[in-house]
């Protein structure tokens, strides 16, 4: 059952793996985590590369301590990003768009309490929208990729 005939990222042991709603869905998980792979490498490249862009972008005054920060940070991100190049070719995709999605909306519900705090900047607001519309996209591309485990 797990041939090459299989769709790329089907689960094992899938019987719709060949359907052409199920290959319409892969074609949209690939893309939906390449589109994260690509944010998350440049996001993490200007972080690591220009913390004080980014922070001027937010409003927030760079200093030595919040540029060492943000630069550790986009070393995380860049790792998220390298994941997520490796997940498109992976057996597990719908896991990992859901994990993408989670982080995309934890990160960005701290952003505007950090908005509604003073600290960052009204630029802060439309990312955050942006990150919430894409972490609830990435998590109805991984539930219907999987419809039989969501319905539990």
């Amino acid at each position: 059952m797990n041939d090459e005939s299989e769709a790329p990222n089907a689960e094992v042991g899938s019987s719709a793996a060949a359907t052409p709603a199920r290959a319409a869905t892969s074609g949209l998980a690939r893309l939906m985590l390449a589109v994260g792979a690509v944010l998350f490498l440049a996001t993490g490249a200007m972080y690591v590369a220009v913390p004080a862009v980014a922070l001027d972008i937010l409003d927030i005054e760079a200093t030595s301590t919040t540029e060492f920060l943000l630069r550790t940070q986009g070393i995380a991100v860049l790792f998220g990003g390298l994941l997520l190049l490796v997940a498109i070719a992976g057996r597990m995709p719908a896991v990992v768009l859901l994990a993408l999605a989670a982080y995309l909306v934890a990160a960005s519900v701290v952003d505007v309490v950090a908005f509604v705090q003073g600290i960052a900047g009204p630029a802060t607001v439309p990312a955050a929208i942006t990150r919430i519309g894409l972490g609830v996209l990435c998590g109805a591309v991984a539930v219907r990729r999987n419809p039989a485990r969501s319905a539990r």
